[in-house]
């Protein structure tokens, strides 16, 4: 997959632990490669065997962009959210995506880089995953019907790739 006309992207992944999972991962990093980028990801493509975060860092400042694919992985069936407090409030079957999410997308967002968020439809919206937090574009999408990257995301990709080429020219 090393390409020199592609341009190096990373991609922040909930590691998969459905085959729906796994197959929209890699309908992702198909398209990605379809509109010239090349999907980097600590575990999946890249190695190490030091501590994640920081060849995390270093893969990350090697990159001109971020996509981030937030999935659930983590179902809370009843909590509460400001406890101990006058405003304690119960919540029911929350998903949440790893805490991966926020670390690698913070990151990237320090460096400036590109960033698109690919929010599964039931996750949280959580900090980063949160476009009134962030202020960072979120797309949503849905794997109880289909693993398929849907259209609302593959049109969106010609624009990112624009924004990762001019990212890498002021490099």
């Amino acid at each position: 997959m090393k390409n020199p006309e592609l341009l190096p992207v990373y991609l922040s992944i909930t590691m998969p632990h459905l085959t729906k999972q796994e197959e929209y991962i890699a309908g992702v990093e198909k398209a990605l490669i379809k509109n010239g980028m090349e999907p980097k990801t600590l575990g999946r493509s890249e190695w190490s065997f030091e501590a994640p975060l920081i060849p995390i860092r270093k893969l990350i400042e090697q990159c001109y962009g971020m996509v981030v694919v937030a999935m659930a992985r983590t179902r809370i069936e009843e909590g509460t959210e400001y406890i101990g407090s006058g405003q304690e409030q119960k919540f029911f079957n929350r998903f949440g995506s790893t805490v991966w999410t926020q670390i690698e997308t913070a990151m990237a967002f320090q460096l400036n880089q590109p960033i698109l968020i690919l929010k599964e439809d039931i996750v949280n919206p959580d900090g980063i995953l949160d476009p009134a937090n962030s202020g960072l574009f979120v797309r949503t999408f849905s794997l109880s019907a289909t693993s398929q990257v849907s259209d609302n995301i593959l049109t969106v990709l010609p624009a990112f790739r624009k924004r990762v080429e001019e990212f890498a020219k002021s490099e």
